[in-house]
């Protein structure tokens, strides 16, 4: 088989940038549905594998959003000028200012103190009924105005029936380059090489809602993803969400929802996400990667179990070249030496996108021994290389399902400290290598 052997490296489009969502139909007339009727809960809990659609959906969710919201205009002077000014009296102005000022979830109200008013509160209530008439027929215009542009909106809305918006509308220009207001992303920032979602980052989101929509419509908020949290982060979300302010959704990315606080997600719309069909992980393989060989693609299928996050990620670490070496050091371990072990994790660790591809390989093998134990495996695909691995994870499909999964999860925790903490990368190849002949 004529794999790549040249480290080429391959960028999927963005979700931010990418207008087309294959599968998930039934999540986005969910979705639909859900706005289409006037009752769209404010916090969304995107949930499923890494690597199968759920940033692309939110960010599908946030353009069409936008989409169909009112548009800023320059509105002619008519229609703001016929209400003319109420006079107030002087005790009903007093009594308005005593009331204690509300500025939502993120100020307390303003103490205007017990004297306001003062001896003027005394003054003669027959005034109280002198103001001026509002002209009923120009607040009667204004209303109709308001009506009939709220009615075109709903209506667009309405009539959809799909998240698909047009791809040359503005809103994918302004998104991508970060210049929309309404919106606001919050991932980790890899750039600096922080893996993690900090309380700052939370905090932004505050800041965010100080602003006014700028269309006069929903705000939307994406974290990408829960996952990425640290307690205080994820405690400083949970109060947002407990009281989140009005005209705003969030749409919160999570890979793993067993690892999410339950107060966060008792205040979320779970809507979960399954794996893509085969037939959709080939089509945007062959798609997006011309020159692909047909049975690399076999393979990536099989071993990537719906995600197509992580066909690109062993796609673009030479996954069948990675496979070989561990079933060389395997077959060494299982026959107690430790040959080539400590140059192959060292080697890993060094290769950023070698480290990658061996995590989710590791994770992926983990899940096709386990699938095989329980009779669930199509291995008519996969090359000798992944079967024989599979085999030596599974003990010939002998050993105990119970103890693969608790392998898979210990070995999922190991990389996950591995990122938080920073231990050495060496020691966990080793460590997992061992571990999955337990």
């Amino acid at each position: 088989m004529a794999f790549k052997t040249e480290e080429k490296i391959f960028t999927p489009i963005d979700g931010k940038i990418n207008p087309d969502l294959l599968g998930h139909k039934d999540n986005e007339k969910v979705f639909l549905q859900a706005i289409q009727s006037g009752n769209c809960h404010h916090a969304w809990l995107l949930s499923g594998n890494k690597g199968i659609g759920k940033f692309t959906f939110a960010c599908r969710v946030a353009r069409f959003i936008f989409a169909t919201a009112p548009e800023v205009q320059n509105t002619e002077m008519e229609f703001w000028e016929p209400v003319k000014k109420i006079k107030k009296t002087k005790s009903a102005a007093a009594a308005e200012a005593k009331q204690p000022q509300s500025f939502g979830m993120f100020s307390g109200g303003f103490d205007f103190g017990d004297d306001v008013g003062g001896a003027e509160d005394d003054a003669d209530e027959s005034n109280d009924s002198e103001c001026e008439n509002v002209d009923s027929e120009s607040v009667s215009g204004l209303s109709s105005n308001v009506q009939k542009k709220s009615k075109a909106i709903n209506e667009k809305r309405l009539r959809a029936d799909s998240l698909q918006i047009d791809k040359s509308d503005k809103i994918f220009d302004q998104i991508v380059l970060g210049t929309f207001s309404d919106l606001k992303i919050i991932t980790p920032d890899f750039a600096n090489n922080k893996k993690e979602i900090s309380v700052d980052d939370i905090l932004k989101i505050r800041e965010f809602f100080q602003v006014t929509s700028s269309m006069g419509d929903y705000r939307v908020v994406i974290i990408d993803a829960l996952d990425d949290l640290n307690s205080n982060s994820a405690n400083a979300l949970l109060k947002i969400l407990e009281e989140p302010p009005p005209m705003t959704l969030f749409f919160l990315v999570c890979h793993n929802v067993n690892n999410i606080l339950d107060t966060i997600k008792s205040r979320a719309r779970v809507l979960n996400f399954h794996p893509l069909h085969d037939e959709i992980v080939e089509r945007l393989l062959f798609e997006n990667i011309g020159d692909i060989d047909k049975d690399l693609v076999k393979n990536l299928i099989a071993l990537c179990h719906g995600s197509i996050g992580n066909a690109y990620d062993l796609y673009n670490a030479n996954a069948p070249a990675v496979a070989e070496d561990i079933k060389n050091i395997l077959q060494n371990l299982r026959a107690g030496r430790a040959k080539n072990l400590s140059k192959f994790a060292t080697e890993l660790a060094r290769n950023s996108h070698k480290y990658s591809a061996f995590k989710n390989l590791a994770m992926c093998l983990m899940t096709s021994a386990i699938e095989k134990n329980i009779g669930a495996l199509d291995d008519e695909n996969i090359s000798a290389d992944f079967c024989e691995i599979i085999d030596m994870i599974s003990d010939g499909g002998r050993k105990n399902i119970q103890h693969l999964a608790d392998a898979k999860s210990d070995i999922e925790s190991m990389f996950a400290k591995c990122d938080e903490v920073n231990l050495e990368r060496e020691s966990v190849v080793i460590l997992t290598l061992k571990k999955v002949l337990e």
